[in-house]
C-alpha cells in the first residue's frame, strides 16, 4: 500500500519483491499464475507489510515458500525459486540468518541481521 497505490493478496502468494531506488516491484501468485505490479515505495515499507518474508540481500524479500534451492559458494550465493525463472542474489549479511531458518524451519528467527 502507498498512497493511492494498493495490492490486497493473500500472504501465502507472495512470491517477492525486488527494489530499485524508491521502486519495489512485487511478484504473486494470482489465479495460478505469476503476476507483477510495480509500486513507488522502499523495501522497508513492503517488509512492515509483510512480516513472514524473509530479507536474503538489500534489494530481495522472498516468501521462503517459494524457495526450492540454495546454491553458489561463500563468494556467490543465490536462490532458486519456484514460479520464476530467475535466480535471486543472496548477499553474506543476510545468509547465516537464511542458513540458521533453514535448518530450523519450526523455529520462528525473526530476519534481524
Amino acid at each position: 500500500e502507498n498512497k493511492s497505490e494498493t495490492l490486497t493478496i493473500l500472504e501465502s502468494d507472495f512470491i517477492y519483491a525486488h527494489s530499485q531506488q524508491n521502486y519495489v516491484e512485487v511478484y504473486f501468485n494470482d489465479e495460478h499464475e505469476v503476476q507483477q505490479q510495480l509500486f513507488r515505495s522502499t523495501l522497508t515499507n513492503i517488509i512492515k507489510q509483510l512480516p513472514n518474508a524473509w530479507q536474503v540481500h538489500r534489494s530481495y524479500l522472498v516468501n521462503l515458500d517459494y524457495l526450492t534451492a540454495v546454491k553458489g559458494n561463500a563468494r556467490q550465493r543465490y536462490m532458486e525459486i519456484s514460479k520464476k525463472e530467475e535466480t535471486i542474489p543472496i548477499s553474506q549479511k543476510y545468509y547465516v540468518a537464511l542458513k540458521e531458518r533453514l535448518s530450523n524451519p519450526s523455529q520462528s528467527i525473526q530476519n534481524k541481521p
